[in-house]
């Protein structure tokens, strides 16, 4: 329960000195002009009492105490939250570095393995290359090679008639 008392005291002249503007529907000033505008003292005299008892609803008591707290836990509450939520971010940060990173050196060896794979495809060509040479030489050297043992025998035949002539 709370109590309250209060004074005032007027301090100046009590001749009320206000033009009133006359009113076109007839209804003049209601004081007469020997009354003051306001009273020359004035006590006030009052109460309140909490309809619900408790310190949470007393103002100025350990209700505001506990109010503070809990704002300052909540507030806390959300400090922390933004740090966390920081945190996170930037672990999340250096995830995506480090994924760009691994991209950029599988990148490369891709590369790397695209230029063997050329490299072998290139050689395996030459060589494709060189063995279909080879086999249209063979044929043509098969038959070089049954011409020259055809004229072979005719040479050996040559010979001994050389012999016989010598």
């Amino acid at each position: 329960m709370n109590l309250r008392f209060g004074f005032d005291l007027r301090v100046v002249g009590g001749s009320d000195k206000t033009l009133y503007r006359p009113d076109p529907l007839g209804v003049g000033r209601i004081l007469s002009n020997e009354q003051p505008n306001y009273p020359a003292w004035r006590v006030t005299l009052g109460t309140t009492i909490p309809l619900i008892a408790g310190t949470a609803y007393r103002p100025g008591g350990a209700g505001d105490r506990d109010l503070l707290m809990q704002k300052a836990q909540t507030r806390r509450e959300l400090f922390e939250q933004i740090i966390r939520d920081q945190k996170d971010a930037e672990a999340a940060d250096a995830e995506l570095q480090r994924i760009k990173a691994e991209r950029l050196r599988a990148e490369k060896e891709l590369e790397r393995l695209r230029r063997i794979l050329e490299g072998e495809a290139a050689k395996s060509e030459i060589d494709q290359a060189q063995e279909t040479e080879k086999v249209n030489e063979a044929p043509a050297m098969n038959e070089d090679k049954n011409a020259d043992e055809q004229e072979e025998p005719e040479e050996d035949q040559e010979d001994p008639e050389d012999d016989e002539d010598e």
